[in-house]
């Protein structure tokens, strides 16, 4: 029923509901998404990204698909649901597609939701989608979970309409060990403890935004905070022994904004800036929005040891 290399411009999705378990030390995510999406032309089916690493519990049991009746960022009431009657997978593109039973079809104007439950994945250190990333601290190997979506790398950690026209709202939540701390695009909103080894942390819901510019950190770091134009809380996170090598970041982070806002007349939009030092990362930095991950030698600088490159080179990154 489709065989391009793009998405079918039928559906248009609009929300997001990503809840992730990351586990640092067995190095495996869980996951469960929820898409919501608006039909702008009859379709009998849908075309959704996932690549082969996620790992499907029941891969003979579709997703669900509903038609919805009413909603919120928080809720939907469901009014019925799709009988899907074909699943087929094009390795060559990475995407399902999901035939709907004989009767049923995408009705023009009509809103409905795809939910894709208990999917996993292996973490790797190949440093695409979501990955480890190693350092060492006073002789011991630790590793944090590090994330890199773009060109086509969202379809790795969630099930997606993975294109960048694609943009939609995100509301993520991240279950993670307590001893660590998760940080996304946007603010925490909660943190629950789960057990006594788990917490939860939620985020706001994310702007209209494309799918490669999600990002997702799980750590051990601790930030430096410094508030720039209209109160922006502006953090910077680095392994503990680096942290008196971000203050030059600390002083151009705020001035940038400054002149960028003063400069395109637009406010930021996010209350929040993270920029984030990754000890592995295969890019100079990755522009996500409210949460900037950097290489290491891109975002730090010692002033007893860097050379004026380096300098140069910190400030080009930054802006």
């Amino acid at each position: 029923t489709w065989n391009s290399s793009r998405l079918p411009a039928h559906l248009k999705p609009y929300h997001y509901k990503i809840d992730l378990r990351i586990n640092v030390y067995q190095k495996m995510f869980n996951g469960n998404t929820s898409i919501r999406f608006l039909c702008l032309r009859t379709i009998p089916f849908i075309v959704i990204h996932a690549d082969t690493n996620l790992l499907f519990s029941r891969m003979n049991q579709y997703p669900r698909i509903y038609e919805i009746r009413s909603e919120d960022d928080q809720s939907v009431r469901i009014k019925r649901s799709l009988d899907i009657k074909r699943m087929t997978y094009n390795s060559f593109f990475s995407y399902y597609i999901f035939d709907l039973d004989r009767n049923e079809t995408f009705r023009r104007n009509k809103r409905y939701m795809i939910s894709f439950e208990d999917f996993s994945s292996p973490i790797t250190n190949n440093l695409k989608g979501i990955y480890y990333s190693s350092y060492n601290r006073k002789n011991q190997n630790k590793a944090i979970v590090v994330s890199q979506l773009q060109p086509l790398e969202a379809r790795k950690v969630f099930p997606s309409f993975d294109e960048p026209n694609m943009k939609a709202k995100f509301s993520i939540s991240i279950e993670h060990h307590k001893e660590f701390t998760a940080l996304s695009n946007m603010e925490e909103i909660k943190i629950t403890p789960l057990d006594s080894k788990w917490s939860r942390t939620d985020f706001d819901i994310t702007p209209l935004m494309s799918t490669y510019i999600l990002a997702f950190v799980v750590c051990d770091f601790k930030p430096i905070v410094k508030y720039g134009p209209n109160n922006l809380k502006i953090r910077v996170w680095t392994r503990d022994e680096y942290q008196n090598h971000t203050k030059y970041a600390l002083d151009i982070i705020p001035k940038a904004y400054s002149f960028f806002e003063r400069y395109f007349d637009i406010k930021e939009v996010v209350k929040k800036s993270d920029h984030f030092a990754a000890p592995d990362f295969n890019a100079g930095a990755m522009e996500n929005w409210g949460l900037v991950i950097y290489r290491e030698s891109s975002l730090l600088f010692d002033p007893e040891k860097s050379t004026l490159e380096d300098e140069y080179f910190v400030l080009l990154v930054i802006c």
